[in-house]
């Protein structure tokens, strides 16, 4: 089965397919008969920017907030468990209406979806270890020079 596929807007109420010329030479291309058409928001997925965050400062430093507490456990493995813990979605069963959640990789995430994930490790942090994590663009002092 051939699959058209394209990027569109939608500004009140009105699609606009972008490069319509292009997309109407495909369509010509295809057989007659029915079909489908679907219409979905694309979402964002995680930018560069959360994932360099992610690892440089929300992992690295829970990594050694658990450490502090006696853990032996490698940035690696911290990875997993945050992921495990926070990084899930939930998918419901048509038919019984059951849920289960599954893991959601953090490079499956979407920018808001990513933004959940690190509310839910600040919270953590805070909780379970005893300290924060400085958000995004958040300048913390480390140490002070006398």
């Amino acid at each position: 089965m051939k699959k058209l596929t394209t990027p569109g807007t939608i500004t009140d109420g009105v699609l606009k397919i972008h490069h319509r010329k292009k997309f109407d030479e495909v369509l010509k291309t295809m057989p007659n008969g029915r079909v489908v058409v679907t219409v979905e928001k694309i979402y964002n997925k995680r930018t560069i920017n959360q994932n360099a965050y992610y690892w440089g400062v929300v992992l690295e430093l829970y990594w050694h907030g658990l450490q502090e507490l006696g853990w032996k456990i490698t940035k690696a493995e911290t990875h997993e468990y945050l992921i495990q813990r926070f990084g899930k979605k939930s998918i419901t069963n048509e038919q019984t209406g059951e849920i289960m959640d599954v893991p959601l990789r953090t490079s499956e995430m979407r920018t808001v979806e990513m933004m959940e994930y690190f509310t839910q490790i600040y919270q953590s942090a805070s909780e379970d270890l005893g300290f924060e994590i400085p958000e995004p663009n958040e300048q913390i002092k480390l140490f002070e020079n006398n």
